[in-house]
């Protein structure tokens, strides 16, 4: 009979889908570490779906603590849990101070933003200057482990993957999508995925997908099926409209962040710009061409065979800006070509996959 766990570790997950998804190897690591204490997750609403099936959490808690009236609530879901311990993985007071004055006994997180005073943990390695040292946020969550436990996984902290669980419900969910979308599930599949949350910075050009997708048509004759998430309608539709061949395109209804990681198991490759999906490839094991401008590589530079970044060596990267104030060369001069070169050279890395050339 397994042993009852007696405590429990509350871990407040990081908003951003990709950073999200680069703190599962911090999660099992917790759970190989902490045997006798239940994890519960504490992530936003819209991105709470990612983590259900994950075999290392109890509960997922979804919460808004974007308002006042939000963090209240947050705090009474704390007071009514009970945790021990609380890993604040965002780097905000906001997402603190739910946690605050709730009778948990360790707080435990980055020690930047204020938070010194009330936060056990390690402060950000700065360079000389005094700005913070790029890394990559898998190391950046994994680091906090030993302010939990003295003890450590047996591991390596790189032997801990990114990792995502689809539920059944999900993948039927995926598996009915697609086929309104006229993909049968299990026929080669590439997905692009034009847009970014994070600004339109990050985006490549909507005629270089829409060259892109001519040029994967004419060469694998594989479906194509363009992502999309809230209010990208527009560039998914131009793309579609510039475009020679016919597309899937995910807009009415998008695909939501739940159901991707159904859709994800049937994805043969995914080119994207550096946004949450390019993480999903990663949890699944699957090739991912990464469109990279305005940010700084890395802060996502974990190991990861199957994966070519392609980013141009300008003086402006990385600006880190949502809009660029220029002409957006560091993403316009990235062409359809050379990225259609770098898949194929990265395919040929990969002698099982299911994308062949058709002649």
């Amino acid at each position: 009979m397994t042993a009852e766990k007696q405590g429990i570790i509350a871990i407040r997950f990081p908003n951003w889908v990709g950073d999200l998804i680069m703190a599962t190897p911090f999660v099992q690591m917790l759970a190989e570490t902490c045997p006798d204490y239940r994890l519960i997750a504490f992530a936003r609403r819209y991105n709470a779906g990612i983590l259900t099936g994950n075999p290392h959490l109890e509960q997922i808690v979804a919460i808004d603590d974007r308002t006042l009236q939000g963090l209240q609530s947050v705090r009474r879901k704390v007071k009514v849990i009970r945790p021990e311990i609380a890993v604040i993985l965002p780097n905000s007071l906001r997402s603190l101070i739910p946690f605050l004055g709730v009778g948990v006994r360790r707080i435990i997180g980055y020690q930047r933003n204020g938070r010194g005073l009330f936060i056990h943990g390690p402060k950000p390695p700065r360079d000389d200057d005094g700005k913070f040292l790029p890394e990559p946020m898998t190391n950046y969550y994994n680091r906090l482990l030993e302010y939990v436990t003295n003890s450590l996984p047996q591991k390596p902290s790189g032997d801990y993957p990114l990792r995502l669980y689809t539920t059944e419900q999900e993948r039927q969910a995926a598996r009915q999508h697609l086929e309104r979308l006229g993909i049968t599930p299990g026929e080669p599949l590439i997905a692009l995925n034009p847009g970014a949350k994070f600004g339109s910075s990050k985006c490549w050009p909507p005629e270089h997908f829409a060259a892109l997708a001519d040029l994967l048509h004419e060469q694998f004759k594989a479906k194509i099926l363009v992502l999309a998430g809230p209010g990208e309608d527009a560039i998914v539709n131009q793309i579609c409209r510039l475009t020679q061949v016919p597309l899937a395109a995910a807009i009415d209804p998008i695909i939501d962040l739940s159901e991707l990681k159904g859709v994800m198991e049937f994805v043969d490759l995914l080119i994207t710009n550096d946004t949450g999906p390019r993480h999903y490839a990663v949890a699944y094991n699957k090739p991912v061409v990464v469109l990279m401008g305005p940010t700084d590589a890395r802060w996502t530079a974990y190991p990861y065979p199957h994966a070519a970044i392609l980013q141009k060596k300008m003086e402006c990267i990385p600006c880190h800006r949502k809009e660029c104030s220029g002409n957006h060369q560091c993403m316009r001069d990235i062409s359809p070509q050379e990225v259609f070169r770098e898949v194929q050279k990265l395919l040929a890395r990969m002698p099982e996959h299911r994308l062949s050339p058709v002649v």
